[in-house]
């Protein structure tokens, strides 16, 4: 467990399994993520029981609490993990838009990213965001994160961003 002021970070489990459900199938996240249509509670259960290992699968997903009530409020992934550069990328969502802008995410994102640096000893993290994103922009570029370049996802130019650890 990561734990921070107001949030927390522990490991996806399969209690959380209706929740990852509810977010992964709403379709205004989609744009954001590689996901073009619908999951099934298979696919999420699948999904859940091949994150066990970061190494095998090259993928986490941390859910985020709130401290007060233990309540899930959004997740954090780390993806394309590379094993030989100690590096992957880093998405965030806080699911309900009630609360973003209280600064959750980038209490989250600074703790990930404590954590990635002092306990799996990565040596960079990347993500890409949307131009017009500028709250994702903000929390990424408070949490250490330099643009790098451009590339296109989803048939939409996003900006690439990276965090570099020193060695």
């Amino acid at each position: 467990m990561i734990v921070a002021e107001r949030i927390y970070l522990r490991p996806v489990n399969a209690k959380d399994e209706h929740i990852i459900f509810q977010w992964e199938n709403k379709p205004e996240l989609w744009q954001v993520s590689s996901q073009s249509g619908p999951y099934s509670l298979d696919d999420i259960r699948n999904f859940i029981s091949d994150l066990k290992d970061l190494f095998s699968s090259g993928q986490t997903r941390f859910m985020i609490c709130e401290r007060k009530s233990h309540e899930p409020i959004g997740s954090i992934d780390l993806f394309d993990f590379d094993s030989t550069r100690k590096s992957a990328g880093v998405g965030i969502l806080i699911a309900d838009e009630k609360n973003r802008g209280r600064g959750l995410a980038k209490e989250a994102l600074l703790s990930f990213v404590a954590f990635c640096k002092e306990r799996l000893h990565f040596t960079s993290l990347h993500c890409m965001i949307y131009p017009d994103n500028i709250p994702s922009i903000r929390v990424f570029e408070a949490a250490g994160f330099s643009p790098f370049g451009v590339t296109y996802f989803n048939h939409k130019k996003a900006v690439k961003y990276q965090r570099i650890f020193a060695v």
